[in-house]
């Protein structure tokens, strides 16, 4: 990154580098051929080097911040770009439901504001409200996304259930305490260790004992 911006003393690093930079969950594995995204004043050339992609629009005023001497779109904004070049409003949700959750993003008021106006920014407009940063996995958020569009929307998130001595039980996905329903996100894989494995199973089980009706629901339910 130091050495794409030599030479270019408007540039603002942006977009998944800038994703990188301040640390936002979530997000695709780095790949060693990750050109480093730049933002530059659109009065400047429009030639991409090798290894840089360029990109060209103003910044308002608090839309970059300083990173160790690396100028760097402020989180708000590298927020709304996300939103904005995500493919779909499920990836976009789940974005936001990742950065709200691990703080980066206080609250989305700035966020939503450097998206306003800009390209694509009509078709987003209603993802926003839609977020929930209580969210703990992107397929949490897509199933609570399908729930909402059915009509379905789930009344808590990450609701503690406790047995008759007031023990903690479970924390669940999804839930409908007043019917005693769970709906949980799936996200147990071949390659979960035993102990995982065992303790989801004891889970379901203290559930069932509490006369909790548990759906689980995994990444291939969802995709179909």
């Amino acid at each position: 990154m130091g050495a794409a911006l030599v030479g270019r003393p408007h540039a603002v690093v942006c977009g998944i580098t800038a994703v990188r930079l301040l640390g936002f969950p979530g997000g695709e594995p780095e790949n060693p051929a990750e050109p480093v995204h730049l933002l530059l004043p659109p009065r400047l050339t429009r030639a991409q080097p090798r290894g840089i992609r360029l990109h060209f629009t103003e910044l308002g005023p608090d839309e970059q911040v300083d990173l160790a001497g690396i100028p760097v779109t402020s989180p708000a904004r590298t927020l709304a770009d996300l939103v904005l070049a995500a493919p779909h409003r499920e990836a976009a949700v789940a974005e936001i439901d990742a950065v709200l959750r691990s703080g980066a993003v206080p609250n989305l008021r700035a966020a939503r504001e450097a998206a306003a106006g800009r390209r694509g920014f009509r078709p987003t407009q209603d993802w926003w409200p839609l977020a929930d940063g209580r969210a703990e996995s992107g397929l949490e958020t897509w199933l609570r996304l399908m729930l909402v569009d059915a009509g379905l929307t789930p009344p808590q998130l990450q609701w503690p259930v406790r047995d008759a001595s007031g023990q903690s039980t479970a924390r669940l996905d999804l839930a409908w305490p007043e019917h005693r329903l769970d709906v949980e996100a799936d996200t147990y894989i071949t390659t979960s260790s035993a102990e995982a494995f065992h303790l989801e199973r004891l889970r379901g089980n203290l559930l069932a004992a509490l006369r909790w009706t548990v759906l689980r629901f995994s990444a291939l339910d969802v995709a179909w």
